[in-house]
Parts: structure tokens; sequence; C-alpha cells
């Protein structure tokens, strides 16, 4: 690997020099006293070295991140905050996992009425001066629908177009069984006399259900009968994997305008596992991965999702590098709200040459969340999310097995964001945004942020997303296009681990990943454009795709970088088929491409071409 020449003019940063001061007076306290049964030569030695090693870590993290970006033995220890973000970045990707749902929008039937209302020229006609509802009251916004008939001149055939139309916008806003009557009468005095049949639950039927139908419906008998109700229940039947199949109707009920709701269940099992490997890992923790997942299907049988998810290096016994993260997943639907929980631990180890002996630098992170997420509005062709979590983190990293105090981590945080997904005939369009940050008030140790020794510990990061699919064909064979863009900018100092990263497979691909650039904010741009096979190869389920990828940091750490922007190109092939013999009982999933990087600053080192690959078996 090359060295990075420091830039000229640049002198260090006094607030670093107290903050490797403040390190110091720890290392010191940490390592001063020698366990008593030691003898007195021993334990001088042991401290003498002890503080050696933990004075070089201390340094090597408090140096201006150009010289962290270097994978030279004497600051192996920097690239700490990297392994702990590639962890994180793959705990994201589980989390993500469990947490996917299929998307349930029910357009309405094209129906007589639509469009704005035009009454006919009739003769004799009457002018209305007034609209009276008999029965029920109808929703607000059919009455408001109702005033445009003021001042009209209508006949029979005018309130036939009128009665057409407000069925119509009834089925527009979900009442799909709801109904506008109009009894007879006379309009010579003026007004027009309507009544609404709501369309009433009577009751819900779901024999052979997996679940409990109150916690997936958001709506209960005696209610009204609304296809975004119904939407949102299969959606929260239909994200178990088992109940992809999964079908709701709506039966004629005992009396005028009732309605029972049928669930029909999914054919699937009610568990899933799967196993697989890749080679996205880092050299010095092991660049072959390797993991497995468990998820069951309503474990309490309220379409409750229970997922435990496992990856770790794949040379299981090598003790002197790897890494390992766990984590478990639980979340409940109830109507238009989901509350999640989850938990996840990781850590690593890698070992370096020291001057007399190797050096081995080791962490682990633990974190636990809770939080709701909701649903606050949906339509026949587009819907909003908004979540709300709350987590707790602990981080540690140790020397030789010994622990450092300055590294330790205790961080009380919270999550909230927002999107918005809408469908334009067959094209999908993504757009939201978000913030987090820590507590300090309810954290124990925030950790320490270079250049700002009295930071408080109060971090905020604002982000967002804006997203793409479109959908074609050109010469008869599908196609598709997909952008993704993101962003994020930290409103205040941020510990290194939650810097924006890019340069690996999960932001700007073509690079190998093993060095990377990192910094308070950034963005990336990640092009797609793929091919279906599945005409070409008569083997459906593959695609081909190219994609192209951008991305930038930046920040005030980013002023020691030699260059803030990567861009890279990758090819590559991807699909997904289940095994001959296995009758559809296991399957197989893979990713394989080539990657290049187009432009990135001469002192980050990488393979071109990249070859990435992904392999995973579900059973």
């Amino acid at each position: 690997m090359g060295r990075q020449v420091r830039p000229s003019g640049i002198r260090s940063v006094p607030a670093g020099q107290v903050f490797i001061r403040n390190i110091e007076a720890s290392c010191r306290h940490h390592h001063g006293a020698p366990r008593g049964w030691w003898r007195p030569r021993r334990a001088a030695a042991h401290r003498a070295a002890s503080l050696r090693l933990c004075l070089g870590f201390t340094a090597a993290l408090a140096f201006p991140p150009w010289l962290a970006a270097q994978p030279l033995p004497a600051d192996a220890a920097t690239r700490a905050s990297e392994i702990q973000r590639r962890q994180e970045q793959e705990l994201d990707a589980q989390r993500a996992r469990a947490a996917e749902r299929p998307d349930v929008l029910s357009a309405p039937p094209a129906v007589p009425g639509e469009g704005p209302l035009v009454f006919p020229e009739e003769s004799p006609c009457f002018t209305i001066a007034q609209v009276v509802w008999d029965g029920s009251p109808p929703p607000a916004a059919l009455r408001r629908d109702v005033n445009t008939v003021l001042g009209q001149c209508i006949g029979g055939q005018g309130l036939r177009v009128l009665q057409e139309h407000l069925m119509a916008r009834l089925i527009d806003r979900g009442l799909i069984t709801a109904r506008v009557l109009v009894p007879e009468q006379s309009l010579a005095s003026g007004t027009l006399t309507l009544r609404y049949v709501p369309g009433r639950i009577s009751g819900v039927k779901s024999d052979g259900a997996p679940g409990w139908w109150r916690t997936a419906l958001p709506t209960w008998p005696g209610g009204e009968v609304n296809q975004r109700d119904l939407d949102q229940a299969l959606e929260n039947i239909r994200r178990l994997a088992g109940q992809a199949d999964a079908s709701i109707d709506v039966a004629p009920g005992p009396e005028l305008g009732d309605s029972d709701i049928i669930i029909k269940p999914g054919t699937g099992k009610r568990w899933h596992a799967y196993v697989g490997g890749d080679n996205a890992g880092l050299e010095s923790t092991g660049k072959n991965q390797v993991n497995a997942g468990l998820t069951l299907d309503s474990p309490l049988f309220l379409y409750d999702q229970l997922s435990v998810s496992w990856n770790s290096n794949a040379d299981l016994r090598n003790s002197d590098a790897g890494s390992r993260a766990a984590s478990v997943n639980y979340s409940i639907p109830f109507g238009y709200w989901t509350l999640f929980a989850g938990a996840s631990k990781s850590r690593y180890r890698q070992t370096v040459a020291g001057f007399d002996e190797p050096i081995v630098y080791g962490g682990t992170s633990k974190q636990v969340e809770a939080g709701v997420s909701v649903v606050p509005y949906r339509c026949a062709s587009y819907k909003g999310t908004a979540m709300l979590k709350f987590l707790r983190k602990r981080a540690s990293s140790t020397l030789n097995d010994i622990d450092i105090e300055v590294q330790r981590r205790d961080v009380v945080g919270y999550e909230f964001s927002y999107g918005h997904r809408h469908y334009i005939d067959q094209m999908v369009l993504d757009v939201g945004g978000g913030v987090r940050g820590t507590l300090p008030q309810f954290s124990d140790q925030p950790g320490y942020v270079y250049g700002d020794p009295d930071w408080n510990g109060r971090s905020t990061i604002l982000t967002a997303n804006a997203g793409l699919y479109l959908p074609f064909k050109v010469a008869g064979q599908q196609m598709a296009y997909q952008v993704n863009w993101q962003i994020q900018h930290a409103k205040t100092p941020i510990v290194p681990a939650d810097y924006f990263t890019i340069g690996n497979r999960y932001a700007v691909r073509g690079f190998d990943g093993q060095m990377t650039l990192a910094a308070q904010d950034g963005w990336t741009l990640r092009n797609d454009l793929s091919l279906d096979l599945g005409e070409l190869l008569r083997v459906p389920g593959h695609q081909g795709y190219a994609g192209l990828d951008v991305g930038r940091v930046g920040g005030p750490s980013a002023m020691w970088l030699s260059g803030r922007t990567l861009a890279g190109a990758v090819i590559g092939l991807r699909g997904r088929a289940a095994l001959p013999g296995a009758a559809n009982a296991l399957s197989a999933s893979y990713d394989v491409s080539a990657g290049w990087p187009l432009q990135k600053p001469e002192s980050l080192k990488t393979a071109s071409p990249v070859f990435a690959a992904t392999l995973m078996f579900e059973f």
C-alpha cells in the first residue's frame, strides 16, 4: 500500500494535543497499578508496555483523518471506526431485510361518473337551492362534493349523472360498499333529498388463518368497509413470507349495506431460513463472509414476526483476525401501526505487526432498540410511512485484550424518519428524510470528537433520500432504470463511527472497500440499468445489470483528505431460481459483478477490477 504525503503548510491541531494528553492520563490511570500477584519487575514491564501500546493507539486515533486512512502497522488501530461502520452497514441490511413488506395499493375500478361533474341540458329541469340528506350522515367530503349542484337546473337525467358521480367519489375514497340513493321526490320546491347508505362490516371470518385478525385489520365489525383498511390489513398479513398469496374478500352481509370480511390465509410454511456467503469483508478481519438467518411467522398467532441472523468471517478457526455479528428482531402490527424491537451484537479482532511482538486490536458493539412505525395516510396510488425509535448503543475497544477506557461508548439515541411512495402508472417514486442523534442527558459515555475536547455528547444528523424505478421495453425486451440518492449532514460534531462512508459495495460500487473515504457529511448517487433475461434465456428470474455510482464526502474532517469524490462502474448478473428436485422447498439467489473505479484520490488504493459475489440458499 502506498503512503499518503501530508499536505504542506498543515500544522498540528492544539485541540488534538489536549485530547492526547487527556487520554495519556487515562491510560496511566488504567495501567498504572499492577495486580498484586505479579512480580515487581514483571509488573513494571507490563505497565510500561501497556502504556506504550495505549499511547500508540491513542495517537493514531487523535491524529487527523487523512493519516487515519493509511493502512500501515503504526496506525492500523485507526481502522477500528471503519470496521465498526462496515459492521453497522451489514446490520442495517439485516434490519432492512427483517422490515421488508410488500405494497398493497388497490386501484379503484373504472365506473361511470368519473371525472368532472357535467349536467346535461334537459327539459323540464328545476334549479336546486338546497340539498337535504336523509338517514345516516354522509362523509364531510361527500357533502362538499354535492354542493356543486346548488344553482344548477337539473332533471331526471341530471339526477342519474349526480348519483353516478357521487358513487364514483365514494369508491375513489375507498368506500366500496357505500351507496347514495335518490328517492322519488319533486324538485319543484328547489330541494333535493339524498340518502346515504354506509357499507358496514357485519363480521370477520378468518378460518385457518395463522394469526388473530384484530392485529392485522385496522377496523372492526360495525365500522365502514374501506378499501384502504383492507389494503393495510393485507400488507400486515403478506409481510409474512408464508402469507405472500393471502387474500381478502368482501361478501354480502345479512342486512342491506352490510358486508362480511373474509381473510383467506396463504399456503406457505411459517418458518424460513437461509444460509449464504459473500466476499464483502475487510482483509484485516476476513474478506470471505458467511451468514445465516431464521424467521418465524406469527409465533404468537398475532401476525407478528421474529427473525434472527448471524454472520462471520469464513475462516472460523482464525484466532488472530475475524468478525462476528448477530441480531434479533421482532415486530407486531396493530392496524396502521407496527411496534418493533431489536438487539444486535458485533465484534472484531485484527492482528498487526508490532515492534517486539504482534499487536491485537479488538472491539465490541452492542445495541438494543425499540420503536413504532405508522402509515399516516394511504390512497390508491401512494402512501406515507413514519418511524420513531430509541436505542442504546455500547461500544468498547481493546488492545492486547486490555480495555481502552477512553474508547468506551455508552449512548442513548433516537431516530425519526418519514417516507412517501408514489406509483405513477408503472413508475415508482420514493422520497424521504429523517434525523437521528444522541441524548446526552441519558448517555453514560458519549465518546470523543477530534478537535473538540469540550464536546457535550450531543449529536444531530440530518438525512434525506430519493429514488425512482422506471420499467420500460426496448425491442420487446423488458428493462428497468433505477436511481437512488442519499445524503447526510451533521448539524453538530459527531464521532468517527457515525461518519458517512463511501467506497464499498454499500455506497459507490467499483471499489474493494479495503480503503474508504469518510467524513461528517456526504452523498451518493446510484444508477442501475437492468435487462430481464427471461425472454432471452427462456429462464425467468435472472437479470443482467450495469451500474454507475458517484459519491462525495464533506465536513470539517474532509480537509485532511487528499480527495473527496469517488465514482465507480459495475456490471453484473443476479437472479433467483428454485433448485431442481426440491419441489420449490429450496431456492438459490446470487449476485456476481465486476467493478472498476472511475475517479478517486491517488492515495486511495483499490483493486481493479473488483469482483464481488454473493450466494444465498433459502429454504
